[in-house]
């Protein structure tokens, strides 16, 4: 529901590469969630465990330096590291839970 909400406002704001590539990469990481959040098998573990660094990496060149470089403008120093701190608090989560999906939910992968 969020990554619509957040898709709907891009729609509206106007939709760059960055954004278009973001939505489907953000559809996949929330179907690992759901997956682990459900007990569900999705694919295969290894494709988990090879996602998490995929994403991580995609939020860290997407948010910190494209947002770095183009977002961040008139924030003072302090005003960036609340904005990035919240942003990586709120998404920790979900890397937590995708790497437990991929490398600690064995009796999900026997299941399947």
């Amino acid at each position: 529901m969020v990554v619509g909400f957040l898709f709907g406002g891009f729609l509206v704001r106007g939709l760059d590469m960055i954004k278009l590539l973001d939505f489907p990469i953000s559809l996949v990481s929330l179907a690992g969630l759901f997956g682990y959040a459900y007990q569900k098998s999705i694919g295969e573990s290894l494709f988990w465990k090879a996602w998490l660094p995929v994403v991580f990496v995609w939020d860290v060149s997407t948010n910190f330096l494209w947002n770095g470089l183009f977002g961040f403008h008139g924030l003072d120093w302090l005003e960036m590291v609340v904005i990035i701190a919240v942003f990586y608090a709120i998404f920790m989560a979900e890397y937590v839970a995708l790497f437990l999906y991929g490398f600690r939910s064995e009796a999900i992968w026997r299941k399947a």
